[in-house]
């Protein structure tokens, strides 16, 4: 059996134009069936969460965010072992600036990206397809 532990890190230490603190959660890399699970390192977790924050793909009335990479690199697995290439983020202390994330399964509502960010990896980084773009707004990929 092996064993994690939530590890904080302070985001300006290695990205200094980035403010604010991450959590790389255990219970999202021990394997639970209950919970999504990374396939990628902690330090690729938080530079999908980086580049999120630098992208503006967060939504300030929420406090949720979402990741991907320029190359739509499988991030890890849903709950029903489905692999999935988008992460979701979210804020849980508001005061300071303090995130975790976690492998977004489209199949929820809350975890389809805001129709922003969508745009954006759509029409203006060109990231993903037309196509792709129909099914994740509406949670089939």
């Amino acid at each position: 059996m092996s064993y994690t532990v939530n590890i904080e890190y302070d985001l300006s230490y290695k990205y200094p134009l980035i403010s604010g603190y991450y959590t790389a959660l255990d219970y999202h890399r021990n394997g639970s069936p209950k919970k999504s699970q990374w396939l990628i390192s902690v330090d690729e977790e938080i530079s999908c969460f980086v580049f999120a924050k630098q992208n503006d793909w967060i939504s300030k009335e929420d406090h949720k965010g979402w990741g991907i990479t320029d190359d739509c690199k499988v991030l890890g697995k849903t709950t029903a072992n489905k692999e999935t290439f988008i992460a979701r983020f979210e804020e849980y202390d508001y005061n300071l600036d303090h995130w975790h994330g976690y492998p977004a399964d489209l199949g929820r509502p809350q975890d389809i990206p805001a129709d922003f960010v969508l745009l954006d990896w759509y029409k203006y980084k060109k990231y993903i397809t037309k196509s792709q773009y129909s099914k994740i707004r509406r949670g089939i990929l």
